[in-house]
């Protein structure tokens, strides 16, 4: 079975240009295959990054956010002489350096890396509204909205790692992450200001990102199965 080089679209054994997105076609890119005393052997894929890579990397995302949470912090000072819309800013900062610090260090998987950095993240969000005027918005709305988030990304990490191929479907399947958690988010705001739950703007992103999914899934499986662009839209 052939895979493109660069999408990892399965192509035709003929088929030497991908019709996605005109790349050579090869091997599948995440199995190295090897022969030891005539039998083949598949070996798992390599890391995408080594730990300096991802050391370097955590030290670039940490600098922006901490130079982040400090220009929030100092304007909101400076024009309010008080901590007030700066405290969200400075939430979503540290709820990004736990999960960075989570996929940086630690060598499990990537559902307990998700744990980890969501209940990190949860324990700095309550803190940080203790800190600035009592729990308010951090228990009934950040960390359910958070809750949410982490398991549509487990699940999307999921979907990704055990597809066969990999090209705009996983595209798709993101917007649709995307439109369970626009819901989800309308739903929680709802119930804290209402006590009841209402559905409105939600409803209407959801179906458009919908639409634009299941286009997105009839081109990924219209070109698995070898149909190019051209004679897909001929007329």
């Amino acid at each position: 079975m052939k895979y493109c080089n660069n999408c990892g679209v399965i192509l035709e054994d003929d088929m030497l240009i991908c019709p996605l997105c005109g790349a050579g076609a090869g091997t599948n890119s995440e199995k190295q295959e090897t022969v030891d005393n005539g039998r083949k052997i598949i070996a798992p894929p390599a890391e995408t990054l080594t730990k300096q890579q991802k050391k370097l990397v955590w030290e670039i995302v940490s600098l922006v956010l901490i130079s982040s949470i400090v220009a929030a912090l100092l304007i909101n000072l400076i024009i309010n002489k008080t901590v007030s819309w700066s405290e969200y800013p400075v939430a979503v900062c540290l709820t990004i350096f736990a999960y960075v610090s989570f996929f940086a260090f630690w060598s499990g998987s990537s559902t307990a890396r998700m744990l980890g950095g969501f209940i990190t993240s949860s324990v700095l969000m309550l803190l940080l509204d203790a800190l600035t005027g009592g729990l308010s918005w951090a228990a009934p709305i950040a960390i359910p909205a958070l809750l949410t988030a982490s398991g549509i990304t487990a699940v999307l990490l999921s979907i990704i790692r055990h597809s066969v191929s990999k090209g705009v479907n996983l595209i798709a399947y993101t917007f649709i992450g995307g439109a369970v958690l626009c819901i989800a988010i309308e739903a929680i705001l709802s119930l804290y200001h209402t006590g009841n739950i209402h559905l409105d703007w939600s409803l209407i992103v959801c179906l458009c990102v919908l639409l634009v999914a299941i286009a997105l899934l009839f081109l990924h499986f219209g070109l698995k199965k070898g149909r190019s662009l051209e004679k897909t839209f001929h007329r």
